[in-house]
């Protein structure tokens, strides 16, 4: 199952599910996925955002749902971020179905309530939270090489080269 995961400090779907559109007939309608685009988890562990904002073509399971906010009334960086509140994630729970493995619809994605302050003060909201997103990403990257340096020194030490 694909997951949108926490990679340098941003979330975005896992590479391994991020799959290359070849030219084959096999995909005949394949959703605009545009920078600006909302990503969110909508099956199993649902609640993730993410934005998209390179233009790479790559198509993802039915379990993550692409909203495209319109960004005359809503900033997609604002949005994400609200979809990730707790809330947020009280709504989700309230209309997500299924037992073993819960799944928020379309439609109850589409009954959220969301604040809607005026766009500039959504952009002023997400020019604020863009540095905090940098030192996010840096102690992701930080915190990577410091378990990569942990497990050679454990492997190191379990096979006696200390």
């Amino acid at each position: 199952m694909a997951r949108i995961k926490r990679q340098d400090g941003h979330p975005r779907a896992s590479p391994l599910f991020l799959l290359a559109i070849f030219e084959n007939k096999k995909f005949r309608w394949i959703p605009k996925i545009s920078i600006g685009d909302v990503l969110y988890t909508c099956v199993g562990s649902y609640g993730n955002a993410a934005v998209v904002r390179r233009d790479d073509r790559f198509i993802f399971q039915r379990h993550i749902a692409q909203i495209k906010p319109d960004t005359t009334r809503l900033n997609p960086t604002f949005i994400a971020f609200c979809l990730e509140t707790q809330e947020l994630k009280r709504q989700a729970d309230k209309v997500a179905t299924g037992i073993a493995q819960k799944t928020v619809t379309l439609k109850g994605i589409k009954s959220f309530s969301v604040p809607v302050p005026p766009i500039q003060m959504q952009r002023e909201f997400a020019d604020c939270i863009s540095p905090l997103n940098s030192v996010k990403s840096e102690q992701v990257k930080a915190l990577s090489r410091k378990n990569a340096l942990f497990s050679s020194l454990q492997h190191r030490a379990f096979h006696g080269e200390l």
